[in-house]
């Protein structure tokens, strides 16, 4: 049967809940079509948004100018509720690419699998540097989508372009994922501002990296993923994601992955994966680490939060810029060993 407002509310009611029990009381909803601004008021009205939620509108290459009215007129409608609301809406999506593990993540060159492929780019860069001058003008955050070195390349373009284009503001754009960056665009993400949203629990060698991304990209590439000390050596600020439910919600199963570079699991959890530590030069040092759990991507949203994680409800993403400042809160936010900032 066709979902009814009543079912969204509560789905993001039962949402709301599992953050909760897992430490986090800030979320952002990385993936808003039409239809869905209008539950999540509904939720809020009602009580049953029990998180402090920021809305990203999805635009896509042949809705965007149609759509951009409606974002603007939602983003109103949602900064009139009181006080006690806990929804904004200050962001908009841009999905650059697909997949590596698909075959759809965009590369500079071809799967080594399928040599006539250089996967998909979902944007013709002008369309996209239009729409992203567009919205940053009308003081939208800008959020992207981008895994392959092809898309991650694309959206830095459009964004040094925007960066030049409209006049200077606190912007804070975000590439989300930068799975796989070309070593000539590491330094582009600190010069332009743009925040690197990494999903920590992916970055050790798991079966699908070992298995099935490997065999596609080879060697070389593989080992070029998550480039994190590389990124925070540059001066980039890097923001955390779980991209639940392909991966745990729970910040605890992913806050040290960065460091260790292994399987998050215990030895002794017959479900582990007891994985090499995958590129150790490229793990995140402690500190560091504990900056991007900071920082990262709460400062970005405005919110005022102190943690970060991304979260997914169904198929749209969450993510989750942080938790406020509340001391279980923040203990359960912190990577093991690791000092929470007063």
């Amino acid at each position: 049967p066709k979902r009814t407002l009543s079912d969204d509310v509560a789905a993001i009611a039962w949402a709301c809940q599992r953050y909760l029990e897992s430490g986090v009381t800030s979320t952002t909803d990385a993936w808003v079509e039409p239809g869905m601004p209008e539950a999540y008021i509904a939720a809020d009205k009602s009580g049953a948004l029990s998180i402090d939620t920021n809305l990203f509108f999805l635009a896509q290459p042949d809705t965007w100018r149609s759509y951009s009215k409606d974002f603007v007129s939602f983003r109103s409608e949602i900064e009139a509720l009181p006080s006690s609301s806990h929804l904004t809406a200050k962001t908009i999506k841009f999905i650059c690419d697909g997949a590596l593990s698909a075959g759809t993540a965009a590369l500079l060159e071809p799967y080594l699998d399928d040599p006539q492929s250089t996967g998909l780019l979902i944007w013709d860069e002008d369309e996209l540097i239009d729409a992203m001058v567009h919205f940053d003008a009308l003081g939208f955050q800008i959020h992207a989508h981008a895994i392959g070195d092809a898309a991650i390349r694309q959206a830095l373009n459009a964004i040094e372009v925007v960066t030049r284009v409209n006049p200077r503001w606190d912007r804070r754009p975000v590439i989300a994922h930068a799975q796989l960056i070309h070593p000539d665009d590491l330094p582009r993400f600190a010069s332009l501002g743009v925040i690197a949203n990494i999903q920590p629990l992916w970055t050790y060698l798991d079966p699908m990296n070992a298995q099935l991304i490997e065999p596609r990209i080879g060697s070389k590439r593989n080992n070029q993923q998550y480039q994190l000390a590389s990124l925070q050596r540059s001066g980039a600020r890097i923001g955390y994601g779980s991209d639940w439910p392909v991966t745990s919600h729970l910040p605890l199963d992913a806050l040290a992955v960065p460091t260790h570079r292994q399987s998050p699991l215990n030895a002794n959890d017959q479900r582990a994966f007891l994985s090499p530590h995958w590129v150790p030069n490229s793990r995140s040092d402690s500190s560091a680490n504990n900056a991007a759990a900071n920082g990262g991507k709460a400062s970005n949203t405005k919110i005022d939060v102190r943690r970060t994680f991304q979260e997914k409800i169904d198929i749209r993403n969450i993510v989750i810029p942080g938790a406020r400042i509340v001391k279980i809160v923040v203990m359960k936010l912190t990577p093991p060993r690791i000092v929470p900032i007063p």
